[in-house]
């Protein structure tokens, strides 16, 4: 027998595995909290999904504001899952291997 729930955002995610209710398959995003409890393994072999503006000729105000905002976010992003994945290395206990 097997179960498959779906929830509806990806802290629901976290909570539940963090209360042995499974595993759970998510991203990793700015802000999360990620209990001791709750163990991460990166995968690696997915590709980035790339984001893209084009325009012609000047930007408006509101949309170079909003590219700027983009740029924040995708420095923020990228910070907030090195130092996670840096945590969960020094967490995870290494591995090794006996003659």
């Amino acid at each position: 027998m097997s179960v498959v729930m779906e929830v509806s955002s990806v802290d629901l995610i976290v909570e539940y595995v963090s209360h042995g209710l499974g595993v759970g398959l998510s991203i990793l995003s700015p802000g999360t909290s990620i209990p001791k409890s709750v163990r991460i393994i990166p995968l690696s072999a997915f590709p980035s999904l790339p984001i893209g503006a084009f325009w012609k000729g000047r930007l408006s105000p509101i949309s170079e504001s909003f590219l700027n905002a983009l740029r924040e976010r995708a420095n923020l992003i990228s910070k907030d899952v090195s130092t996670i994945l840096k945590q969960e290395k020094q967490k995870t206990p290494s591995r090794k291997k006996q003659v």
